[in-house]
């Protein structure tokens, strides 16, 4: 399972670029998963008015929702972007796409800085650099350019 990581400043186009590469990725005949790093503490992910908010509210260690296209797991822990590729791999990812993660550069295969190195500063490596106007003028480009770095 390869990692795909895009990094950049705030309001850069990350999610952006994360969503173009994931349908261009999937497009390829890859099974994709996705992670999102927040360093938020604020940030509700379960509504506290839902059955599931209500048992996070109470305490539970992790909450599952489970329909019937999908599911969904929130525990009370942290994990860094390998562990939790661990956790996704039996889904059966070839790829994970992942945005943030800034101080775990160095763990991915692909890096994509969107729109410069921001207050964090740039990673010391970084494979690709784009725009959210270079990416969404030529998605094509930049899907071929990282398939070429996963196959190389």
């Amino acid at each position: 399972m390869k990692v795909v990581l895009v990094l950049g400043p705030k309001d850069s186009g990350k999610t952006s670029v994360a969503r173009l590469l994931i349908e261009c990725l999937r497009s390829a005949g890859l099974r994709v998963v996705a992670v999102k790093h927040t360093h938020r503490e604020d940030h509700v992910l379960e509504p506290p008015e839902t059955d599931t908010g209500r048992m996070w509210a109470a305490g539970a260690e992790a909450v599952a929702l489970i329909s019937p296209s999908a599911v969904r797991i929130v525990a009370r822990r942290t994990a860094g972007l390998r562990e939790v590729a661990r956790l996704l791999s039996p889904l059966g990812p070839d790829v994970v796409v992942a945005e943030g993660f800034h101080l775990e550069a160095s763990s991915a295969d692909v890096i994509i800085l969107v729109g410069g190195p921001g207050d964090r500063g740039a990673p010391e490596r970084v494979d690709l650099f784009t725009t959210l106007e270079e990416a969404l003028s030529d998605p094509a480009s930049l899907c071929s350019r990282v398939l070429s770095m996963l196959e190389g």
